[in-house]
């Protein structure tokens, strides 16, 4: 992974940290096109040091390992309150469609420059001992999630301070094409608890979710799709706003 400050930083798992921060506002958008799975991640962020960001994901079995492409949304900060906008103020077509009105003695890993972060595409948990031994999570977190035991782990570096972290985005094979993932998981403090606080907008395009989601519409921009580098685009969208305590879980809308 990339250079580190000499403190050890946190590690923050799809939401997991070895470390006490302070996290809200997270925004995650998805969409499944066949067998490849788009993701984009974002949040606001306090911490006194530099962070490990780990997202677990369900990557197809077998899968090469440049199998993530990392996306860079350095250029579109805004993209999810472009997204959120969809669902202010909605007004029914003729049609019936909504509107909105706004639109080591192993090789290292690669380490790859997106925006403002650093990132790299770990294949299993064995292979973080190729990277960095401060990008480890301790073995104790990984024995209370076992259902990560054959998935990869996306990885970014995050900055220290009180800020909001522009979107980091990136495409993956997924080993579950008939369900959209999002991943939920918290470990704030080094410890998996079975219930956790949220402060989530989960937003996707493609599967039509429970009758209680919101629907949305993203009007055909051609500035929109290329800030977003293709991200996000023109069609229906929906949205699942998670606010308060639910048990400690990944996301998957079917």
């Amino acid at each position: 992974m990339c250079m580190f400050s000499a403190r050890r930083p946190a590690g923050l798992f799809a939401s997991l940290f070895a470390q006490p921060v302070k996290v809200s506002g997270t925004r995650i958008f998805a969409r499944c096109d066949g067998a490849t799975q788009t993701l984009a991640y974002s949040m606001h962020l306090r911490s006194k040091q530099e962070l490990a960001m780990v997202l677990p994901i369900p990557v197809a079995h077998g899968a090469r390992e440049d199998a993530v492409e990392f996306v860079d949304l350095s250029g579109a900060p805004a993209i999810f309150d472009q997204l959120a906008m969809c669902f202010v103020v909605m007004a029914p077509q003729s049609k019936g469609a909504p509107v909105a009105r706004f639109a080591a003695p192993l090789p290292t890993l690669k380490v790859c420059s997106v925006g403002a972060f650093d990132a790299s595409y770990v294949p299993s948990i064995r292979d973080f001992v190729r990277l960095d031994a401060r990008f480890r999570m301790p073995e104790a977190v990984w024995r209370a999630l076992p259902r990560y035991e054959d998935w990869g782990f996306a990885v970014f570096t995050l900055k220290k301070g009180d800020h909001r972290v522009h979107p980091m985005a990136f495409r993956f094979p997924t080993r579950d094409a008939a369900r959209t993932f999002f991943p939920t998981v918290h470990v704030h403090d080094g410890e998996v608890h079975e219930q956790a606080e949220f402060d989530h907008e989960l937003y996707w395009q493609g599967e039509r979710g429970t009758e209680r989601d919101e629907r949305g519409y993203v009007h055909a921009s051609a500035q929109m799709e290329e800030s977003s580098r293709g991200v996000v685009r023109a069609g229906e969208v929906r949205r699942r706003v998670m606010r308060g305590t639910f048990a400690n879980d990944d996301v998957w809308i079917a």
